[in-house]
């Protein structure tokens, strides 16, 4: 326990027991004026208030270090002893927090009083003031007399001074002699502002603003005790904001001595004072905005209209900023957390009900919160590249896949924010442009130009980056053509751009683009290849292999940087575009992909080889084979004697694929595939090859104790087929001999052999 601590401990054994907001409250009129009538004394217990409120909010912030500490350095062995422990940390920290919440309390209690006396006494004056004269007189030099004493009568020392007061007052002391230093002047109606400001002790504005944001940091860290515990501390600030409101702001509206008073407290914006007050509501809003509740974002929500209507009423101090809004959707982005499927197995999932209209709120306020920030600009509030951000960021993690709607809201958040100019320059809406990009124009939706405001924000890399996440994600052919343009763009600029970002000190360069960026668009292609599968004519498949080439060809950029290094599924989506190509090169191409990667594992403990790179590769070869290259089938196999050789490793499967159930071996499933790729090779110059190959993996399976079924002996006996069609001669009988011999041991019939052949060449 430190100083500070000791000493709060100390006073509250020695005077907790009065200073309470209760005590105070029951406290009549006479009792208040006795207690503001003695300067030292009111001093003193504003003091030990002040002390009180730091040294429990000391001892509350050091049970919350000592419970993080202990969450840091935790036993799984003893679990037990570090339960209780934790119990008694948090209640040591909810009876600290909560006795200087009280002493909080108590202080703003003692302001008030101080201020209503003063406020009635004036009110008394203005009351009188219309009496009969000689009434009048009498009154007022009662009052005269007792305030001239309570506010500049100095020697306090004196006992029962503000009694003596009211004695000479009334008449039944009479007054002693004073020398001219002491004298003091009589108070007026006219005067009675000019001598309460004068009096160096009076203070109207309640000094609070400092404890109650001691309180709210220390409630902020209740975190480190649960949710519950950080739920029930949000509305402890919420609570104590409430408060510091009707104080500082509610209260002079009903107790303000004087215009002058009114005015300089509330007409003017003092940059130092709105700062801290703008602090404490941002405070309060985050802590709401953390809770990742739609509650939580409308509380945080509430806090900025309550703001606007505080700066409405003349507290300028209190008007809010482009940070307040910012807080609030920044809330709706943490909104977003439970709707990834990642955590669908842990305590933030959701259901399905609640997911949808959760994703309905955030769609809803992400595009409501930008649109009114664009519409302050006349009161000086306007969006900031943040706030744009933040409202992609959570239309997209909200947004569902295969929305086109949701690419039209996106479009009219960036006309809003970026203004006509930008955003014909971002969505390529332009006079000189290509003929691709004109069909881009067609196919997007133009949102209404003329509801851009006149102030604008200039969009970054992370702007691009939550709008290629969008367009990408639409399934719409157009858009992911836009995102891929955008995707263009951002490498072209980041390499323009490299050297001040990496170079310059203190530099503030983006993430962007970053593994996501290529990811989502890479994940976009090989999804909408996958849906045309049927297409196989001559264009398409051309069409199809400008597209994986110029895909691989993002590899030479992320590697570049970190943020950018290519994970495991930007080798899978990228061996996905090719396999559905068509074309010869997709093995030539699958081979130099696999070579990136096990270049890429050897900087990426992460990025270990696995199972369904090596079988999507095998794939690719197999597209090549169709496709008539010449030695796909012998490629083929250089690769599975390379997969068999890692066999012995670490190969991991694909976390979107099953697992293999022969664990590590992957021979149960390159086996049948490279038997495929045999059969599907016709060229003349490589049926001799392929036929042995094939012979060569039948051996190998039955060497491994694998159990050939149909399927195998059907490609075996495909690739024979093949071979004797440019091979005829006599041993040809022997070769098909051998194939129905094989299959006989596993209960595979020629007849069937044959006839399955024959349906599958028709």
């Amino acid at each position: 326990m430190n100083a500070k601590e000791e000493e709060a401990a100390q006073l509250a054994s020695s005077k907790g027991t009065f200073l309470t907001s209760d005590d105070l409250k029951t406290i009549d009129d006479v009792n208040v004026a006795d207690l503001l009538a003695t300067e030292d004394l009111y001093k003193e217990i504003a003091s030990d208030l002040h002390k009180l409120i730091m040294g429990f909010t000391d001892i509350a912030e050091t049970a919350c270090n000592a419970q993080i500490a202990q969450g840091n350095d935790r036993n799984d062995d003893d679990e037990a002893t570090e339960s209780d422990s934790s119990a008694a940390m948090l209640s040591h920290y909810f009876d600290s927090i909560m006795k200087a919440e009280r002493y909080l309390e108590a202080l703003e209690t003692l302001y008030r009083n101080r201020i209503g006396a003063i406020s009635k006494a004036k009110a008394t004056l203005e009351r009188h003031n219309q009496m009969k004269e000689e009434n009048d007189t009498k009154v007022l030099g009662k009052i005269s007399s007792f305030l001239g004493d309570v506010f500049l009568l100095n020697d306090s020392s004196k006992e029962s001074a503000f009694d003596e007061s009211w004695k000479r007052a009334d008449g039944k002391v009479v007054p002693p002699s004073i020398s001219n230093a002491q004298k003091h002047v009589e108070v007026t109606l006219d005067n009675i502002d000019d001598v309460i400001v004068s009096h160096k002790n009076v203070e109207f504005t309640p000094k609070t603003t400092l404890y109650v944001e001691q309180l709210i940091l220390a409630n902020q860290m209740a975190y480190c005790f649960g949710m519950d515990e950080k739920s029930k501390s949000v509305q402890r600030s919420n609570r104590l904001l409430t408060r510091w409101i009707s104080v500082n702001c509610l209260a002079q509206t009903e107790e303000t001595l004087g215009d002058d008073l009114t005015t300089s407290n509330t007409g003017k914006d003092n940059t130092e004072e709105s700062s801290i007050v703008r602090e404490l509501f941002h405070t309060v809003m985050r802590q709401n905005s953390d809770l990742w509740t739609i509650e939580g974002v409308k509380q945080a929500e509430e806090w900025v209209q309550q703001m606007h209507s505080l700066q409405q009423s003349g507290y300028i101090h209190c008007t809010p900023d482009v940070d307040a809004y910012n807080i609030v959707l920044l809330g709706l982005c943490n909104l977003c957390r439970p709707l990834s499927t990642k955590h669908s197995d842990n305590e933030n999932r959701i259901s399905k009900r609640e997911e949808r209209s959760r994703r309905k709120f955030i769609l809803e306020r992400a595009e409501t919160l930008l649109t009114q920030l664009t519409e302050m600009h006349h009161v000086g509030i306007h969006p900031n590249i943040l706030s744009l951000n933040l409202s992609l960021n959570a239309l997209a993690k909200a947004g569902r896949d295969g929305d086109p709607y949701l690419c039209k809201t996106a479009n009219r958040v960036l006309l809003k924010a970026i203004g006509e100019e930008n955003y014909r320059s971002v969505v390529g809406i332009n006079d000189e442009q290509s003929d691709d990009d004109k069909s881009i124009d067609e196919s997007v939706e133009e949102p209404d130009l003329e509801g851009a405001t006149k102030s604008y924000v200039k969009p970054n890399m992370d702007t691009y980056h939550w709008l290629v996440d969008i367009y990408s994600s639409s399934g719409d052919t157009m858009y992911i053509k836009l995102g891929t343009t955008l995707l263009k763009k951002m490498i072209e600029h980041r390499i323009e751009e490299q050297s001040i970002y990496l170079f310059r000190e203190g530099s503030t360069g983006s993430f962007a683009p970053s593994t996501g960026t290529y990811n989502n668009i890479l994940r976009a292609l090989a999804k909408k290849d996958s849906e045309n599968t049927s297409v196989t004519d001559k264009n398409s498949i051309e069409m199809r292999t400008e597209v994986a080439k110029e895909a691989t060809t993002y590899l030479d950029s992320m590697v570049r940087h970190e943020t950018s290094y290519p994970t495991r599924v930007t080798f899978i989506f990228l061996l996905q575009l090719w396999r559905k190509t068509g074309s010869t090169e997709a093995g030539e191409y699958a081979d130099e992909i696999l070579s990136r990667m096990e270049t890429v594992s050897m900087y990426q403990r992460d990025l270990k080889p696995f199972s369904n790179g090596y079988m999507l590769a095998l794939e690719c070869w197999y597209t090549a084979a169709t496709a008539g290259y010449v030695g796909a089938a012998d490629r083929a196999f250089q690769l599975v004697r390379v997969i068999e050789g890692k066999s012995g490793q670490e190969l991991i499967s694909d976390d979107q694929e099953e697992e293999d159930t022969e664990g590590t071996s992957p021979n149960k499933r390159i086996y049948p595939l490279m038997m495929k790729i045999c059969a599907a090779t016709q060229d003349k110059r490589d049926t001799p090859r392929s036929m042995a190959i094939a012979f060569d993996v039948l051996k190998k399976m039955e060497d491994n104790g694998m159990t050939p079924g149909h399927a195998i002996f059907l490609y075996l006996y495909e690739s024979v087929q093949n071979f004797l069609k440019h091979h005829p001669g006599e041993e040809g009988n022997d070769l098909l001999r051998e194939v129905f011999a094989s299959a006989s041991k596993y209960g595979v019939k020629a007849p069937e052999l044959k006839n399955r052949a024959g349906r599958n060449r028709v």
